[in-house]
């Protein structure tokens, strides 16, 4: 899928369990993880 599952880790193990949930962000879209949920891309 091409997806750059290193950032999403880093984003993980570093957000606290109320920042757990993703928003539609060019930080997302550059890192090709966002989903057909996210249209912005």
């Amino acid at each position: 899928m091409g997806a750059d599952a290193d950032i999403l880790l880093d984003w993980m193990t570093s957000a606290a369990p109320s920042e757990m949930n993703f928003k539609v962000s060019d930080d997302l879209c550059r890192a090709n993880i966002a989903t057909f949920v996210y249209h912005g891309c």
